[in-house]
């Protein structure tokens, strides 16, 4: 699930009597001694990370796996040396090197020659935009990397954490994929990274208008706050695709609490303490966007619209309503993993590429089109899942009817949608 979606900033325009009259999007002014007050949220956060980690057994996973690790590190220490490691570096470049070398396009056919053309093409398109780039920008290294440290460079690990999480999911999936808390750590990241940038950037304007889509706008605080309800979903989700965490969930009351807090009622009970910026404020801050670009970012706004709507009813609601009442094979499990590897990525990534923009990294359309490719390949969901759309109609229909009730916009009606999904899901002897 994910919303880097709401966006722009605003601020407020002098009138002919020195007041301030505030945009749709109005900024709020606080001094940076009430910048620095650790909102509520913060602290609802830890208590709810704290309780998803107790009631999955994480500490018990990490102690294991520290132990099988330690194990490992220390055999590879008595087996190897300096030397051998050297070696062993030398003749994995050979052997790329030797590859390269004696590739021969005769021997594919057109198709997989294309095929693995577009590939290198996607891949080093990945590597210049969110590595190569950054780093010839000075972005950690030189004058500009001697700030906001915590930040700067935990945003570094998590681009090579996020790059290491899709090679053990393409590469390594069956070497014990389904049970590593690596997306976790990936998510905890992300909510280190949201926290950092709440306090490093107190004069960030704290505004309805987000501020993201948009050529010319600085990010809004008040975004940055609302993400980390996000990375919050994030942290849920990155337990409730690993077994043995979903088991030790369901084994206690407190856990089937936790898990029906997250299941059912998120937008009730745990959105309400975070802010909200809105779609109808983006781009009405004063000069957010130029006036040559303002069609593309209208544009984009409606499609990252319809990007929320299905994330939230169907990449969130439906797919976890499957995992609930055990509708799932392990094969449907493999993709809705990646499905989830690729979504965490479109929570922190989205506000990375911002940065990008802002820091005129890369031009503002290229930053916000890598978003919108990256959210839109969610909806490869589709023709791979496909089976579990045909063949639980039902369930398709009540998520669809929740979405229904979100273009109310009445929070009520949605609080009656997540009643009754508990009550037929639970309670109700249906066969979905």
């Amino acid at each position: 699930t994910n919303n880097n979606n709401n966006n722009n900033e605003s601020s407020a325009k002098p009138t002919s009597s020195s007041t301030l009259k505030p945009t749709p999007a109005s900024t709020q002014f606080k001094s940076l001694k009430d910048r620095s007050k650790v909102p509520s949220s913060f602290y609802l956060s830890l208590v709810l990370l704290f309780l998803l980690q107790v009631t999955t057994g994480t500490y018990q996973i990490i102690f294991q796996q520290f132990q099988e690790y330690t194990e490992t590190l220390q055999q590879f220490l008595l087996s190897s040396s300096c030397l051998s490691i050297q070696n062993s570096l030398l003749y994995s470049m050979n052997t790329i090197k030797t590859y390269i070398a004696s590739f021969d396009p005769s021997q594919h056919t057109i198709t997989e020659n294309i095929k693995m053309f577009l590939i290198g093409i996607f891949l080093s398109s990945i590597i210049n935009i969110f590595f190569i780039a950054p780093f010839r920008a000075g972005m950690w290294t030189g004058q500009r990397a001697k700030k906001h440290k915590i930040h700067r460079y935990f945003g570094l690990l998590y681009l090579f954490q996020y790059g290491y999480g899709w090679v053990y999911f393409a590469k390594y999936y069956d070497q014990g994929y389904e049970h590593s808390l690596l997306p976790h750590m990936i998510t905890l990241n992300g909510l280190v990274q949201v926290h950092s940038a709440y306090f490093s950037f107190k004069v960030l304007p704290e505004s309805k208008d987000a501020g993201y889509i948009s050529d010319k706008a600085v990010l809004s605080r008040t975004f940055i706050h609302e993400n980390s309800y996000f990375q919050l979903l994030c942290a849920f989700g990155s337990f409730y695709y690993i077994p043995s965490a979903v088991a030790s969930l369901q084994s206690t009351l407190l856990g089937k609490c936790v898990e029906h807090l997250f299941l059912f009622y998120p937008y009730v009970f745990i959105r309400p303490w975070f802010p909200i910026t809105s779609f109808k404020d983006a781009g009405t801050g004063n000069k957010g966007r130029s006036l040559k670009n303002q069609r593309f970012y209208e544009m984009s706004t409606t499609a990252i619209k319809i990007f929320y709507l299905w994330s939230k009813y169907f990449l969130a609601f439906y797919i976890n309503f499957l995992c609930f009442l055990n509708l799932t094979s392990e094969e449907d499990m493999k993709f809705i993993r990646g499905l989830f590897l690729l979504n965490v990525g479109t929570v922190s990534l989205g506000i990375f590429l911002h940065t990008l923009r802002f820091r005129k990294v890369l031009p503002p359309q290229v930053t916000m089109s890598v978003y919108l490719v990256q959210i839109y390949l969610t909806f490869s969901a589709i023709p791979f899942l496909k089976h579990l759309f045909l063949g639980h109609k039902a369930l398709v229909g009540l998520c669809f009817g929740g979405m229904i009730c979100n273009m109310t916009r009445n929070r009520y009606i949605h609080a009656l949608w997540c009643v009754a999904c508990h009550y037929l899901l639970v309670c109700a002897d249906i066969e979905w």
